[in-house]
């Protein structure tokens, strides 16, 4: 972000006066700090919600026709009397102004709502008319900048970019309004899949689908076993499948509640298991390898073992990686794994035998 875009950001979030800006299905993309004067909601609270969730919501039907009628078929500034909530609930009366940002082809793209500290109604007398006055003849989003920005800061000064014309817009384009629109248009996709899923349990298939390679990434970074990771993946699905009818969508996507879930299960795994450090040289000793002669330890035997590993079947992988890894007995991996002891025990001196072939075929 350039110099001139970070101090015009933080001029924005500083205004008095409260900035609100919407895509086109009025989920907003942008609030700045003041919008908690206004309404006690705090930004990470507002953005990627409607204001009907929020504080809106309490005209009539034909209320909000009209008003969509003038800002999205007329492409016409809005300016009305408007019943809100604050967060409280304490009913708040107030005039409602908002405005259609155009794109280059004059087509709805944004809609701005401000909302200024009006101090007479002489001021309002004046904002009123300064602003159908500039949105109605506004083809971008950079033709009202300047005149925003002096009533929303209410200290007289402008824009600090000498090129007021277009600092704004590319604020809000490159900085701004795509990042978040990004950022949050994730979130409420998952939103959709949640309540499809909560409604039909086969649509959860997409949510899994969209995270489960990131998680199982999660896990496989933190126990380096693919076998593992994949297990302990599926568990974290399922665990989030038997809440998914409780589960409320909060200011993050799914992934990061998937994220929670796989992170307690990691420290319960790591709990219940008493999982060690790799037990690499009793492992190679177990295949009869001399490491201290061949100070293969030293020089890159254990990578080339773990390698190998992965060669393995994969039941052959389990039953290794309980044993040497998370020093198991026999009996505890039996039963991990549904096998019999003797089962477990012939598996282990197969991968034992398959090993030492890979790693003396080396």
């Amino acid at each position: 972000m350039s110099q001139t875009v970070s101090n015009t950001l933080e001029q924005f979030n500083h205004c008095v006066g409260a900035l609100c800006i919407t895509d086109l299905s009025g989920r907003l993309v942008y609030a700045n700090k003041s919008i908690k004067e206004c309404f006690g909601f705090c930004v990470a609270e507002s953005v990627g919600k409607k204001p009907g969730e929020l504080w809106g919501g309490n005209m009539t039907r034909q209320f909000y026709n009209y008003l969509w009628q003038k800002i999205e078929k007329n492409k016409e500034p809005f300016i009305g009397r408007v019943r809100n909530k604050t967060k409280v609930g304490k009913e708040k009366e107030d005039t409602t102004f908002i405005a259609p940002i155009l794109d280059k082809f004059g087509k709805p793209q944004y809609y701005a709502a401000l909302h200024p500290l009006l101090y007479s109604n002489e001021e309002k007398r004046r904002f009123t008319k300064e602003f159908g006055l500039y949105f109605s003849k506004q083809k971008s989003i950079s033709s009202f900048s300047s005149w925003t920005y002096s009533w929303l800061a209410r200290n007289g000064t402008n824009l600090c970019s000498s090129n007021k014309e277009t600092i704004f817009s590319n604020w809000l384009e490159t900085e701004l309004i795509f990042p978040l629109a990004k950022k949050f248009t994730s979130r409420h996709e998952d939103g959709l899949l949640v309540l499809r899923a909560k409604e039909n349990s086969e649509q959860f298939g997409k949510l899994y689908n969209k995270y489960v390679a990131n998680i199982e990434a999660y896990f496989f970074g933190r126990v380096s076993c693919k076998t593992i990771a994949q297990d302990l993946t599926q568990e974290t699905f399922l665990r989030a499948f038997a809440h998914i009818d409780s589960f409320t969508m909060q200011n993050a996507n799914y992934q990061t509640y998937l994220i929670r879930i796989a992170h307690n299960l990691l420290v319960n795994y790591y709990k219940k298991k008493k999982a060690k450090l790799f037990s690499d040289e009793s492992m190679l000793k177990s295949m009869g390898l001399d490491i201290a002669k061949k100070q293969s330890f030293e020089q890159g035997m254990v990578p080339l073992l773990w390698q190998a590993v992965e060669r393995l079947s994969v039941i052959e992988q389990k039953v290794i990686i309980l044993k040497y890894r998370h020093d198991e007995s026999i009996k505890e991996i039996a039963n991990q794994v549904g096998k019999t002891e003797n089962a477990v025990k012939l598996h282990l001196v197969r991968a034992r035998k398959k090993l030492r072939t890979f790693l003396v075929d080396k």
